[in-house]
């Protein structure tokens, strides 16, 4: 492999790293940031906008599934460099792992995407 082929495979492996803590940071984020929009609303009672905030409970679980499914994306993705790593005649697992990390990362994107409709649609 070429000095160039190296530098290359190297930052490819590094955005993937980069994507899947973006996955984690924004489902995770999603949840904080509804949580704590049901604290104070649970705690306001002189709140100018009134919500019934069980309308908001399916984007909570979508954003919590996103963020179970972003670290299941960076176990595979650990387990496939591992492969690759210890046991390169293992070659099948290692690209069978790896598929199953990037459906695991555009499942989390979709359900965080689901979450900010279903916030839309509450407020809507």
């Amino acid at each position: 492999m070429s000095e160039w082929q190296n530098e290359n495979l190297k930052g490819a492996i590094s955005l993937g790293l980069q994507t899947i803590r973006s996955l984690e940071l924004v489902n995770g984020g999603a949840v904080l940031a509804l949580l704590t929009f049901y604290g104070n609303v649970a705690t306001n009672s002189s709140a100018t906008i009134k919500i019934d905030v069980t309308w908001l409970n399916p984007a909570l679980l979508n954003f919590a599934s996103g963020v179970v499914w972003a670290v299941s994306c960076s176990i595979l993705a650990y387990l496939a460099q591992l492969y690759t790593a210890t046991k390169p005649e293992w070659s099948f697992v290692e690209q069978v792992l790896r598929t199953c990390a990037i459906v695991c990362g555009l499942v989390s994107v979709g359900l965080f995407a689901l979450g900010v409709y279903d916030c839309a649609m509450a407020f809507g």
